[in-house]
């Protein structure tokens, strides 16, 4: 698969400054509800034939009016969980926010490509059927957020956000290094903790945040992906595009992921880019340093 390397992907995680609390999200496990928030720059040529959804009725909504600055290009879309939508909202308040919201498990054979199975619990489904009348690429928009970003980082606590076309039990969507959207995979160019919180990850690596968030931002979730696209083509007839979260390891602390802008056309290869491509004055530098001053989180055993 080819990637979209239209910024650089070694640039440090982001810091920014509090944002006001503006995004409004609406729990629905409707399927048609969700389909239609998805579908609002639909390709030519492409009808949407019919949706399905599993999972617990608090894991999925609806949002809009996310004005958080690294993640305002996808300003309304859906939001699929490993526990409850409501919890997405900020502040940033808690250590570990999340909920085993009773959901079921499921396992995903050969995800990467590589033979790697993943065993998801509280997972969160999202089926749209649809036709397209020509061959033609497709794309659509999101971002993956987590609580056990940064602690949980190389563990068994991998949190997982996957795509499907039709039969392919390969997953679409993937990090600018082309790796699966993962937890351990850590692709979290935004760091939304509050200014001075530092973890350890399980293999000892520290990190430790310099920005100035104050733990009122709009989300609540510790890190994200920046906006990614995932772009794929289809040939003339019926397709389904499958969209699914679930926790790894446990059914505890929450990862969400917001998607917006399903099956927009798309003139780029196949792949994952980074969409919009950021200007480079938008970065700001966040190191990833030694403090001495040092705070491991622990995790809860119920």
């Amino acid at each position: 698969m080819k990637l979209l390397y239209r910024a650089l992907a070694t640039v440090p995680l982001l810091s920014f400054s509090a944002y006001a609390l503006a995004i409004d999200i609406t729990t629905t496990n409707s399927p048609s509800d969700l389909a239609d928030k998805l579908f609002s720059n639909v390709a030519g040529g492409v009808t949407i034939m019919g949706s399905a959804y599993t999972g617990s009725d608090v894991a999925a909504g609806t949002y809009r009016n996310l004005s958080f600055a690294p993640l305002s290009y996808i300003s309304s879309g859906i939001l699929l969980t490993t526990g409850d939508a409501q919890i997405a909202k900020g502040p940033n308040d808690q250590d570990f926010a999340g909920i085993d919201n009773g959901g079921g498990s499921e396992t995903f054979v050969n995800y990467d490509g590589n033979g790697t199975n993943a065993v998801l619990n509280d997972v969160a489904k999202l089926s749209i059927t649809f036709s397209s009348d020509s061959r033609q690429s497709l794309s659509f928009d999101f971002s993956f957020g987590s609580e056990e970003y940064f602690e949980w980082v190389n563990s068994d606590y991998n949190d997982t956000f996957l795509t499907f076309i039709d039969s392919n039990p390969v997953t679409l969507s993937r990090d600018l290094n082309n790796n699966p959207i993962t937890v351990n995979n850590q692709f979290f160019r935004v760091d939304n903790r509050p200014q001075g919180w530092g973890e350890f990850d399980v293999l000892g690596n520290y990190s430790h945040c310099n920005g100035t968030a104050s733990g009122i931002s709009e989300l609540q979730y510790d890190g994200f992906t920046p906006v990614l696209k995932t772009t794929f083509t289809v040939d003339p007839g019926v397709h389904t595009l499958t969209f699914v979260i679930g926790d790894a390891g446990d059914n505890i602390y929450d990862s969400g992921v917001f998607i917006s802008r399903a099956l927009s056309s798309s003139g780029d290869d196949d792949g994952t880019g980074e969409d919009p491509a950021p200007e480079p004055s938008s970065f700001l530098g966040l190191g990833v340093a030694l403090w001495g001053f040092q705070r491991l989180r622990r995790r809860p055993t119920t």
